[in-house]
């Protein structure tokens, strides 16, 4: 297998940024969902209209 020298700092630095990117995502994730369990509750209202696409 082929072998990589890199810098124990240069590891860290991407570690850290790596993790930081992570918790970004599980946050906008999080908040798609919530949106999106907010639009199916505006949508099973009775009287609530479906929006239909097209002609």
């Amino acid at each position: 297998m082929p072998r990589v020298d890199v810098e124990p700092e240069e590891l860290l630095r991407f570690a850290a940024e790596l993790k930081a990117f992570n918790e970004q995502l599980r946050e906008r994730t999080s908040r798609l969902r919530v949106g999106f369990k907010q639009i199916g509750r505006k949508m099973a209202r009775p009287g609530t209209q479906k929006v239909r696409r097209g002609v």
